[in-house]
């Protein structure tokens, strides 16, 4: 079928197949939904509250994962947040890390099958630090996944006896799961604190999910997601993704569209090279 009718982007981001909006426009498990009611418009996955800030050539999205918690005056208090994967086959990648900005909380993290991933301390004695190079547990701590994950619960818990504490610069406590980047540039955390556009979301790796595997995908031709010269990669979590060798396509090329792969001059084909983290 023609995607000459589909729309090509939403807002800012551009929108590649199998990612689409409208009928006949999307792979089944890759509907997304713009909302044209707010200025720019902003793009989601399907029906869900996960926006959607960039679609990769290789089938990742970018989505914002950030919380702000404002303090109350209890003390023990308890905060809890959590993501879940709106659709099969989307992960957070073991490549990312929980943050937590604030002072004097115990952060938890839990897998969604409730399996604890880490904890982390945070204490200010008496000053939040935004000037610091890493996330030290001064101001600002983290927990690093050990393997990729389809959603999250955290709590975070003040410390006994802590009044809230606030101010302009660093209201209450903030969270997001991002790139293992911050944790050694923590200065970009708290200097984008009230303006989490500047920092980075997460990038979900996403698999096709209708078959288990490549090999499983090739017995079915007629629901095969990969293009011809394209490569198959099978997912650690099942299913599979499609990839192009970047010496051999330019960025506009898409390895789920048969024609989505043009060789350069002198190259004979689109030869497969095996993806990263994967």
């Amino acid at each position: 079928a023609s995607l000459a009718h589909c729309p090509t982007s939403c807002g800012d981001v551009n929108i590649s197949y199998p990612f689409g909006t409208g009928a006949g426009c999307f792979r089944q498990g890759f509907e997304l939904t713009c909302n044209y009611n707010t200025q720019p418009p902003k793009l989601f996955l399907g029906n869900s509250t996960t926006q959607v800030t960039h679609i990769y050539s290789d089938l990742s999205v970018e989505v914002p994962m950030f919380f702000n918690i404002t303090l109350g005056s209890g003390m023990n208090s308890t905060y809890n947040m959590s993501w879940e994967a709106p659709a099969k086959g989307f992960t957070i990648p073991s490549y990312n890390a929980f943050f937590v900005l604030g002072c004097d909380f115990d952060a938890n993290l839990f897998d969604a099958l409730g399996n604890l991933i880490g904890s982390c301390t945070s204490k200010c004695h008496g000053e939040v630090l935004p000037n610091q190079r890493r996330c030290n547990g001064i101001g600002c701590c983290f927990i690093m996944l050990q393997q990729e994950i389809s959603g999250f619960h955290a709590t975070i818990i003040r410390a006994d006896g802590m009044a809230a504490r606030s101010d302009s610069m660093h209201p209450g406590i903030m969270a997001l799961m991002s790139s293992e980047y911050y944790v050694d540039n923590a200065t970009d955390l708290f200097t984008s604190w009230t303006n989490t556009s500047k920092l980075y979301g997460v990038d979900l790796d996403v698999a096709i999910m209708d078959q288990p595997s490549c090999e499983r995908a090739h017995m079915n031709n007629g629901s095969y997601a990969c293009a011809t010269n394209s490569y198959c990669a099978n997912t650690s979590y099942g299913g599979y993704t499609c990839y192009y060798s970047n010496n051999y396509y330019t960025i506009n090329n898409n390895p789920y569209l048969s024609d989505g792969c043009t060789p350069q001059q002198g190259s004979p084909s689109c030869f497969p090279l095996k993806p990263k983290h994967i």
